[in-house]
């Protein structure tokens, strides 16, 4: 029960900061299990902003393609968002169909050269 109302202001604050972006799900499994959710809720936040998406790529994707730019690997990605590897995979065969690209490095490069991404 104590675990439960810490979880709950936990995500309170978290939207009230963030909004309802989705990406809360890994840091409240953090403090249910009693793990440093600070940490892992920065480097969550850290690892996912982009800046603004174009209209045809989704936000999601924009993370997605940031976490790419990271070498990240579609398991990586999907234990950083909390979110399953089939789902990542795919948001990368839309990103591929949008960016008129078939590989991960031209996608890359497409997006930092459409200002999608930021390098680094």
């Amino acid at each position: 029960m104590h675990q439960q109302i810490q979880t709950d202001i936990l995500q309170s604050g978290i939207t009230a900061l963030h909004g309802d972006t989705g990406l809360e799900a890994p840091a409240l499994r953090a403090a249910a299990y009693g793990q440093d959710w600070q940490g892992r809720l920065a480097e969550i936040f850290d690892a996912t902003a982009t800046p603004p998406c174009p209209a045809d790529l989704t936000g999601r994707e924009c993370t997605i393609l940031q976490l790419l730019s990271r070498g990240f690997s579609n398991k990586e990605a999907a234990k950083t968002l909390g979110i399953s590897p089939e789902t990542v995979k795919s948001h990368v065969k839309n990103i591929f169909l949008k960016l008129a690209v078939d590989r991960r490095a031209q996608a890359v490069s497409r997006a930092l050269g459409l200002g999608v991404i930021s390098a680094g």
